[in-house]
C-alpha cells in the first residue's frame, strides 16, 4: 500500500498512513511547496497519534474526533482491521 489519504483532522491538517505508520500531513500552499507535506509519523498507538496532534497544535474537528475514536489503539491492529474491512466489502 502506499501513502493513503485518510481523512482531514482540521483546517489545513490530515491523516495519511502507509504500511508502517499514520503520517500527519500539513497542508502547504506556498508558491514553491503547494500541497500536503508530510511533518509527523506514528508507527506505535493511538495515544502518541494524538500526543504528536497536540504538540503540532492541531484542533481536531468534531468528525476527526470521532473518526480517531473509532479507530483501534495500535497501529498494527488498525492496519489488520482496515484490511479486513476491505476483504469484506470485496465479498459483498
Amino acid at each position: 500500500m502506499s501513502d493513503k489519504f485518510l481523512f482531514d483532522l482540521s483546517l489545513g491538517w490530515a491523516l495519511a498512513a502507509d504500511d508502517s505508520q499514520w503520517i500527519v500531513l500539513r497542508r502547504r500552499n506556498l508558491r514553491t511547496q503547494a500541497g500536503w507535506k508530510p511533518v509527523s509519523y506514528v508507527a506505535s498507538n493511538k495515544t502518541t497519534l494524538q500526543r504528536v496532534l497536540k504538540k503540532q497544535g492541531v484542533v481536531l474537528t468534531n468528525d476527526a474526533e470521532r473518526l480517531l475514536s473509532e479507530m483501534s489503539e495500535r497501529f498494527l491492529d488498525w492496519q489488520i482491521d482496515l484490511k479486513l474491512q476491505r476483504r469484506g466489502q470485496s465479498n459483498v
